[in-house]
């Protein structure tokens, strides 16, 4: 559907008061951790969110909506953080040492490479100990709190639809239901996102630029200003009611 002439403009105008509100990012405050963790994941929505607005000039869609699907990821995953800040950014930290520490286990003899094998050489016995402790520090606070999609082994954070029935939110909800899920394709390369089809004549192939960027944007300022929102709510950045605004004015318009 092509989007109005009305509802162009008000992108246009909304991206260009977005702009106006990137510089109290970089405001240095006192923060908690969790505040800070806030901040950082805004500071990292702002990186995909110009990676999206300068990949929509490139040679194919693919890059600007796998960068658009990571950007609406971060707006449940902050969401579901700030549910509980004394409980799941342990759960966030502790699952990254259990990648890294599955990494390092894994690497020489399931990949088999160089580096692979060089990889487990750089980390140290005491390294090693240290993400273990990490990894088992978390794992009880998650059964001690009895966090959802949580168990005995296995992944330390639940899958992203058990986030999002826990956050339960409108927002939440349709970013993981229809924009998470409906760009799914793009970053695990199904054949309707490659742009093609099988036929009885063959295949046809039919990727290239973006031939409307107006939904993609709009989505990736939408993304970005919830949270921007969050964030500020978080951090006590005066620019949470402007986001908002703004947020609800593409809402409206789209």
């Amino acid at each position: 559907m092509t989007p109005s002439p009305a509802a162009v403009a008000r992108l246009v105008e909304v991206e260009s008061r977005l702009r106006l509100l990137e510089p109290a990012l970089d405001v240095a405050r006192p923060s908690t951790p969790m505040e800070i963790i806030a901040l950082t994941l805004c500071h990292r929505a702002r990186s995909l969110y110009h990676g999206v607005l300068h990949a929509l000039g490139g040679p194919s869609e693919a890059t600007a909506q796998v960068a658009l699907r990571a950007l609406v990821e971060q707006t449940i995953l902050l969401a579901w953080l700030l549910t509980d800040a004394e409980v799941h950014p342990f759960l966030w930290n502790g699952e990254n040492a259990r990648h890294l520490r599955k990494l390092v286990r894994n690497a020489p003899t399931m990949a088999g490479s160089m580096f692979a094998s060089g990889l487990a050489a750089h980390v140290s016995i005491d390294k090693a100990a240290e993400l273990d402790r990490l990894v088992a520090d978390a794992r009880n606070r998650a059964l001690t709190n009895h966090v959802l999609g949580v168990h005995e082994s296995g992944s330390l954070l639940p899958n992203f639809e058990v986030m999002t029935n826990r956050i339960g939110t409108p927002e939440a909800k349709e970013a993981y239901n229809v924009v998470y899920n409906m760009l799914s394709g793009w970053a695990h390369a199904s054949a309707g996102d490659l742009g093609m089809k099988f036929t009885a004549g063959g295949v046809v192939i039919d990727d290239g630029p973006v031939d409307d960027t107006v939904s993609i944007r709009a989505t990736a300022a939408i993304s970005y200003l919830y949270i921007m929102k969050l964030a500020s709510a978080s951090a006590e950045m005066p620019i949470g009611e402007e986001a908002e605004a703004l947020r609800q004015e593409l809402l409206t318009t789209a």
